[in-house]
């Protein structure tokens, strides 16, 4: 098995200037479990995922200007973002910014002939986890994405396939 036979294409590509509401917008219309952020060449170069964007709401509070931090700048869990207000407020912030201001831009990306069992090492060899590993062609751009929740659906459905 291969990454172009695991992979799925129920993800949302954007432009990194895309702002964030509208990236949201066209998840939760397509059920996507991430949008891949494209270059100008579209290539992909980053990723934003829903975890993503509430570790900003939660975590980052916000910095000058009212602009979001990101999670890394955060001191501590017990922040006034953790009240309701300061959730909505976080999220407010948010909302006005652009896609390539909040992706994470160290992705994994891998060709279509990969084996899957380097997809799955890859997602489970990063300490802080590696939510999903993007499948690209030859020039860099986006073919689909494998998640590990993708990852454990194919194998069982090969796993039982198998014993039929």
């Amino acid at each position: 098995m291969i990454a172009a036979n695991s992979m799925s294409t129920d993800m949302v590509t954007v432009g990194c200037g895309e702002g964030v509401d509208r990236v949201v917008e066209l998840m939760c219309e397509k059920r996507a479990p991430l949008a891949v952020v494209l270059d100008d060449a579209l290539r992909a170069v980053g990723v934003v995922t829903p975890e993503r964007m509430l570790r900003y709401t939660v975590e980052s509070g916000t910095g000058p200007a009212g602009e979001p931090r990101p999670p890394s700048e955060k001191s501590n869990a017990s922040s006034a973002s953790s009240s309701l207000a300061g959730l909505l407020g976080n999220v407010e912030a948010l909302s006005s910014r652009k896609v390539g201001e909040i992706m994470e831009s160290a992705i994994v990306t891998v060709g279509p002939g990969t084996p899957v069992e380097a997809v799955g090492a890859l997602l489970l060899s990063s300490g802080k986890g590696v939510e999903c590993v993007i499948v690209v062609d030859d020039g860099g751009r986006p073919l689909g994405c494998i998640t590990t929740a993708d990852m454990v659906r194919r194998l069982w459905a090969h796993r039982v396939a198998g014993e039929g």
